[in-house]
């Protein structure tokens, strides 16, 4: 049985993008409903800062700069200045596209920033009947790459320890689809079901991989976080005092703290009542190891 710390009452409307720096030994996540950034300290359990953003944002990312993050906003691909609060567009690959918005992303083995999409009625919560959502990947002084399209809910991503397998989940469909990854293109071929969920599991959203090349799954709706084998195969379940977890990382000296963040969105005073603890940022010791976070290389910048 693992133990669940709550770490934060962090009270969120939709945490999001958990992200370990090592260097600083802190913790990045966002509320994706208050469009702000959140830094934490999980050994003395505070909070040392917080960022609003003056733009709805799906994702982050770690840079070679620890003074900044990569952030992508409805406007696409930014930095952002940690000690400024500046925002500098970089690129934006769904320009002109004004019935999606961007999503779930994350950093490949290689430091490309990799986002998706999905339309702008599923970010309402609402039904979603055309998957008009793509994939993109990115580096600083390059053209957005198309990488998939036909995606209903991007969401998940990450990539094999060995660095030649890609993970995505589409939320919409309960499915982690893996793919073949070539590392020195990014390219991504061979389409597979890995796992699909039932509905009463709750849905697929935001995951990490560990040093095993396991899946750690966070189930919204699904009070739980579910470990999946390479071989797509259910090894055991986490239960959490949280309806809708949301996303997680490996955090911590060792990398083998799993900290998970989650949503109280969408729920009635019934629900929050049966669920006191939404929104909060937790803990689990696992006793495995995650991998480190890549950075998105700024070198090439002025």
């Amino acid at each position: 049985m693992y133990q669940v710390e709550i770490l934060q009452a962090a009270n969120a409307t939709l945490g999001e993008g958990p992200l370990w720096d090592a260097r600083l030994n802190v913790l990045y996540w966002g509320d994706l409903k208050q469009n702000r950034i959140f830094r934490f300290d999980p050994v003395t359990k505070t909070q040392t800062g917080q960022w609003p953003l003056p733009h709805k944002f799906g994702c982050l990312a770690l840079t070679t700069d620890p003074h900044r993050l990569a952030v992508v906003t409805d406007r696409g691909y930014e930095l952002f200045d940690l000690r400024s609060g500046a925002l500098q567009l970089l690129a934006d690959p769904e320009a002109g596209l004004d019935l999606n918005c961007y999503n779930d992303g994350k950093l490949d083995p290689q430091g490309r920033f990799w986002v998706g999409s999905l339309p702008l009625s599923g970010s309402r919560g609402e039904e979603i009947t055309d998957p008009t959502g793509n994939l993109y990947s990115y580096e600083y002084g390059q053209e957005p790459v198309t990488r998939t399209t036909g995606i209903f809910n991007t969401n998940g991503l990450c990539w094999s320890p060995q660095g030649d397998r890609f993970y995505h989940i589409d939320s919409w469909l309960y499915t982690v689809f893996s793919y073949d990854f070539d590392a020195t293109s990014g390219a991504i071929t061979n389409k597979q079901e890995l796992i699909h969920f039932a509905p009463e599991e709750g849905g697929p959203d935001g995951m990490c991989i560990d040093q095993d090349g396991c899946l750690w799954i966070a189930m919204w709706d699904g009070w739980g976080i579910q470990k999946v084998s390479p071989g797509g195969k259910r090894l055991e379940k986490i239960t959490l005092p949280v309806q809708k977890p949301t996303s997680c990382i490996f955090a911590g000296a060792d990398l083998d703290e799993l900290i998970i963040t989650s949503a109280s969105c969408y729920l009635d005073a019934p629900a929050l009542q049966k669920g006191p603890n939404a929104g909060a940022l937790l803990r689990v010791r696992t006793g495995t190891r995650g991998l480190a976070s890549p950075h998105f290389h700024l070198a090439e910048m002025n």
